[in-house]
């Protein structure tokens, strides 16, 4: 259902920078996997599953080597393109693949329940937040001008893209969202977003300074993403949960699903089917 927030309930002691940032490093251990050099192709889990992996590296933006996966439907021609981003601490591996969401199992499930088809990629980011840094690193340049040029060479359209994201990379999907805006993306959904309401919150790993952090932060400018259906999943026992109800309440309208849960990959995995049928609701309707 899709509704407009309601007023704020009490809220939770928010954490200090440093002991926020010592939370997502340890709550977002994944096995890091691996990029093949050039590009490679592999079935999603078994014999007969309706998706299939592509995976590769791409050298730029700053990175060398960063491994991605597409997890597309068999046989289709071309489908839309749903863009994952990995929380700090994560890799792709965190989103596609043995011992993290594994979303191109979640994906096979949808499409085995009649679900129309669509694809989802995901890349190394880094821990930077998804935007340009003063090192030279600029993930989201990374995932917009070479990713996905590099996954439409395998049947997939992204002139309308669906974003999702967790954590950090939650963050990323609505800026980037924000920044593309409702002539290019479907719909976006943030789970658990790492949001900030003042610079004085921030770990210094997300952004470089209070400059960088204006220039970049999504809170208070949700106007970036008016026309867009916006999804906000965030468990009670997060510690983004409050700062995530307070930036749900700026929008005139989105879809909230607050509930049970911490900032967990246990919690993440719950969600994911949902999350990802939404998404691709809007990515093919």
């Amino acid at each position: 259902m899709r509704h407009s927030v309601g007023a704020r309930e009490g809220g939770v002691p928010r954490p200090g920078r440093r002991s926020l940032l010592r939370g997502l490093a340890g709550g977002l251990a994944v096995t890091a996997t691996a990029g093949a050099a050039g590009c490679r192709s592999e079935p999603a889990d078994v014999d007969g599953s309706p998706v299939r992996v592509e995976r590769g590296t791409l050298s730029a933006a700053g990175f060398t080597d960063a491994a991605w996966a597409l997890a597309r439907p068999e046989g289709e021609e071309t489908v839309p393109l749903c863009l994952a981003l990995h929380g700090q601490g994560g890799d792709h591996g965190m989103i596609i693949g043995a011992g993290g969401l594994e979303l191109e199992d979640v994906l096979a499930g949808l499409l085995d329940e009649g679900a129309a088809p669509f694809a989802v990629a995901a890349i190394d980011g880094g821990d930077t937040y998804w935007h340009p840094r003063e090192d030279g690193t600029d993930s989201g340049a990374l995932v917009m001008k070479h990713l996905v040029p590099a996954v439409e060479e395998h049947g997939v359209d992204a002139s309308t893209l669906g974003f999702i994201g967790w954590s950090m990379g939650g963050y990323g999907s609505l800026r980037l969202a924000g920044a593309l805006g409702r002539s290019r993306v479907a719909a976006v959904a943030a789970v658990s977003p790492a949001l900030w309401e003042s610079w004085r919150e921030v770990p210094d790993v997300a952004f470089d300074d209070e400059e960088d952090y204006e220039e970049h932060r999504v809170t208070g400018r949700q106007r970036d993403l008016r026309g867009i259906p916006v999804r906000i999943d965030c468990g009670e026992s997060d510690f983004f949960y409050e700062a995530a109800r307070d930036y749900a309440e700026g929008f005139e309208s989105v879809e909230t699903h607050f509930g049970p849960g911490d900032h967990t990959m246990d919690y993440w995995g719950e969600v994911a089917p949902a999350q990802l049928g939404w998404l691709g609701r809007h990515l093919t309707g």
